[in-house]
């Protein structure tokens, strides 16, 4: 992301415990990995609390399972024929089709769901 906005590591702007508090806010499940890149974009000209610049522009990760489980019930319900695709593929491609589908949850979600829960639920429904 620095080679890519040619920023110089002697003009880094975002300080360590700032850099720090994104890595905790990872760690503990608020923000997921992609949306810590838009946080640390977002750093690089705001020298904010990065758990302010999360709660003010609503980049919080969703964690709740029941909610969660909602969009993937939708997604499951709307896209029988990634789910027979699934049900159908061999091991070698379950891994693409699961993806599809974890990408329209995503998706409804605004990259917000927790994928690993995405995951779980999605596997869990189509066992």
């Amino acid at each position: 992301m620095l080679k890519h906005k040619n920023i110089d590591i002697e003009k880094f702007t975002i300080s360590s415990e700032n850099l720090a508090k994104i890595i905790k806010l990872i760690d503990r499940n608020t923000i997921s990995s992609k949306i810590a890149k838009e946080v640390f974009e977002i750093a690089l000209d705001d020298t904010r609390n990065p758990e302010i610049i999360v709660k003010e522009k609503g980049l919080i990760q969703l964690s709740d399972t029941s909610e969660i489980e909602k969009m993937v019930d939708e997604v499951l319900a709307n896209n029988q024929k990634m789910v027979e695709d699934y049900k159908a593929a061999d091991e070698g491609r379950k891994p693409r089709v699961l993806k599809g589908i974890v990408g329209q949850v995503m998706k409804i979600s605004k990259g917000k769901a927790n994928p690993e829960i995405v995951n779980e639920l999605i596997m869990e429904k189509l066992k």
